[in-house]
């Protein structure tokens, strides 16, 4: 029983292991093309303080916030004083 735990666990690791790969090779690409990726939001980001939330809420919501016109002016504003020092 407990080689089939370990191996099942190996299994998990594995996959979890595979998957970042991919999501780090989508990230190289977009910064290869100009793309700023250091900060990405996830659905468990909301989730974890509204735990009755569904994954299609929470990436609503995240939609909602990161294009809502506060967001956008902040960050032109920040790049704004960023570049004129």
């Amino acid at each position: 029983m407990e080689k089939k735990i370990h191996a099942f666990e190996s299994e998990i690791f594995e996959a979890f292991r595979s998957n970042e790969k991919k999501m780090d090779k989508a990230k190289d690409t977009l910064k290869d093309n100009g793309y700023y990726c250091d900060n990405l939001w996830h659905v468990d980001d909301v989730k974890q303080n509204y735990p009755k939330c569904s994954t299609k809420e929470a990436l609503e919501v995240l939609d909602d916030v990161m294009t809502s016109d506060y967001i956008q002016e902040t960050i032109y504003s920040f790049i704004d004083k960023k570049l004129n020092k």
